[in-house]
């Protein structure tokens, strides 16, 4: 595995690109360019995630991925480097990542993602809770999701922080309109398997990891 930090270059090709594409490089622009880099057969499935940012006037991302990162239209500045996480049972780490953070639930005779932010709102309004804000809200929910999802990925919950909490929209490459709720968290844990918190980091967390959700980055404590 690798784990990248890559921007788009100052060369004038790229500052073209960014030019051209100007105010709207969004969720779906985001995961085109990074599909450039890892694209190089049209069969070929997705093998990496990133986390979109903007700094100093142009898109940021970082990304781990199966291969290293290959631009071939020399529009990328990459800093790659070999990924391989050495985890033992106990070690406690801080997790920061952008995450869309969802459940399935029975809807209508079918399984459905339901954004646990929205579905905890929904629970406040039924109860005629006077706190309808969506930050107050992901608070509640992003933490109870989290300690759920170690259930599963080998880690234990030791605390959770929530920062944002953003709903964007975009259009699909076949026009559909899409909407993605992300929330910034920062999360200490405590690793309880090692091999399981491996493909997490890996593979990410939660709905959308196409569209730049779900990548964790370990911090030890």
């Amino acid at each position: 595995m690798f784990i990248s930090r890559i921007r788009l270059s100052r060369e004038p090709s790229a500052a073209s690109l960014l030019k051209m594409m100007g105010a709207g490089v969004g969720t779906y622009e985001n995961h085109r360019l990074l599909w450039s880099l890892f694209g190089d057969d049209p069969d070929r499935r997705r093998d990496f995630i990133f986390r979109a940012d903007w700094k100093d006037g142009r898109p940021e991302f970082l990304a781990v991925s199966q291969r290293e990162p290959e631009d071939r239209h020399n529009l990328f500045e990459i800093e790659a480097k070999p990924y391989a996480p050495d985890l033992r049972p106990g070690d406690r780490l801080r997790l920061i990542g952008r995450v869309n953070p969802v459940v399935r639930k029975d809807a209508g005779g079918k399984r459905k993602k339901v954004d646990v932010v929205m579905d905890e709102l929904r629970r406040r309004k039924q109860a005629a809770s006077p706190d309808l804000d969506r930050l107050s809200a992901a608070r509640a929910a992003v933490g109870a999701w989290l300690a759920e999802q170690g259930e599963r990925h080998g880690f234990r919950l030791l605390g959770a922080e929530v920062s944002a909490y953003d709903v964007g929209s975009f259009r699909t490459a076949a026009g559909h309109p899409a909407r993605v709720a992300g929330v910034d968290l920062t999360a200490a844990v405590e690793v309880a398997d090692p091999e399981a918190m491996t493909a997490l980091l890996f593979a990410g967390i939660g709905a959308s990891r196409a569209f730049g959700y779900g990548l964790l980055l370990p911090r030890r404590i």
